[in-house]
């Protein structure tokens, strides 16, 4: 999914005028890209390019708004061009601003650069020299890409639609007899055979799980509790499925517990509406699981956090715990689970990709996942 002409000027105008009306009150923009992508974080060349860059990459925004993209190897030119066919694409990388600079940005205007925190080495170096001392505007500028507009949504939507077609090649491949890394292999060949990009996986089993962790080479048996998660991406947009297991049938014992963290799942989407705090909505979901016998529980080591951002658009708004004290925007996308080790069942995994609405958060995949039985006769 390319960005068309239309979505690009949108964006670069809605930047522009968002660290315009920051304490920088820069009237250009620069976003820098290093090259390295993580699922929960924000990637500002891509976000606005949609072009996913191989290494140091700036896309340098104007004071009228025109976006000029500065690529390495000289290579990948074609492939820049593709991807932002609004864009002004040119050779040269960093050192390249400098001319820019002079020729786009009025003598005594500021610029002011998204993506300074990735910034080391060679490149801070590159762009010292090319632009000077830069105001660094990440949040007001995620202050605009986490409102996820009808591009970013459509990336959402067609990766979680790919993860949860590829729950059906999860419980085929996990029966008795089978490795995790075999499990983990059919899920991973599903999801590239139907057009997935990068896809970040965890496969986890156990009579009594105590984390989560990369598959192994352990061999599945009956009775053990199954772990997924599962976050592929489509065009550079992510998303994240949790999800339980049980070879064979499911104990009365286990399926309570997970049907309660569905209940603290339930409650913390309701929860999630704008201007809500994060850790408001991280109360009402450890409230659901105190109510239950388990407040103990809800605190590290016995769990991390109560979902995270999804990357490329935004890192916002951060990992859910108990202490962050950022608001919710309408349009914002995390991953909400209440994943959490519970004495009787061992470590269970629940969770969804959830969109932020005036009626609170929206999964993506349509619901809230049961508890699964796989194996021979499930």
């Amino acid at each position: 999914m390319t960005a068309p002409d239309a979505a690009l000027a949108a964006r670069a105008h809605a930047l522009r005028d968002a660290v315009g009306a920051s304490a920088a009150g820069a009237a250009a923009l620069v976003c820098y890209s290093s090259g390295r992508h993580f699922l929960t974080e924000a990637d500002p060349v891509w976000w606005l390019t949609r072009l996913r860059p191989l290494g140091p990459t700036a896309a340098a925004v104007a004071p009228d708004g025109t976006v000029t993209l500065f690529v390495e190897p000289v290579q990948d030119l074609p492939r820049a061009a593709e991807a932002a066919p609004g864009a002004e694409v040119r050779p040269g990388g960093l050192g390249a601003l400098e001319g820019w600079r002079r020729s786009r940005v009025p003598a005594g205007e500021a610029v002011a650069l998204w993506g300074g925190h990735k910034l080391v080495g060679r490149s801070a170096a590159a762009l010292a020299a090319a632009l000077g001392g830069l105001a660094v505007v990440d949040e007001a500028c995620e202050g605009v890409s986490r409102r996820r507009d009808a591009p970013d949504v459509a990336c959402l939507e067609a990766a979680t639609r790919l993860a949860v077609e590829a729950e059906a090649a999860f419980r085929a491949a996990a029966r008795p007899g089978a490795a995790e890394y075999e499990v983990a292999a059919a899920v991973r060949r599903e999801l590239r055979r139907r057009g997935a990009g990068d896809v970040f996986l965890l496969v986890s089993s156990s009579q009594h799980n105590v984390a989560l962790h990369p598959p192994t080479e352990r061999v599945l048996a009956e009775g053990d509790v199954l772990l997924l998660e599962l976050s592929p991406s489509v065009d550079g947009m992510y998303t994240q499925l949790c999800r339980t297991a049980v070879v064979g049938a499911a104990p009365s014992r286990l399926r309570a517990d997970y049907d309660l963290l569905t209940a603290s799942l339930v409650a913390g989407a309701a929860a999630c509406r704008p201007d809500a705090v994060v850790g408001d909505v991280v109360a009402a979901m450890d409230g659901v699981l105190a109510a239950g016998g388990y407040g103990d529980f809800c605190r590290p080591p016995h769990m991390r956090a109560r979902g995270h951002g999804l990357g490329l658009a935004a890192s916002a708004p951060g990992d859910l715990t108990r202490d962050n004290e950022r608001r919710l925007v309408e349009g914002d996308v995390f991953v909400l689970h209440p994943n959490q080790y519970l004495p009787d069942s061992g470590y269970l995994l629940c969770g969804e990709p959830l969109i932020v609405t005036a009626d609170g958060g929206r999964p993506l995949t349509g619901g809230f996942a049961p508890l699964a039985e796989v194996g021979e006769g499930w």
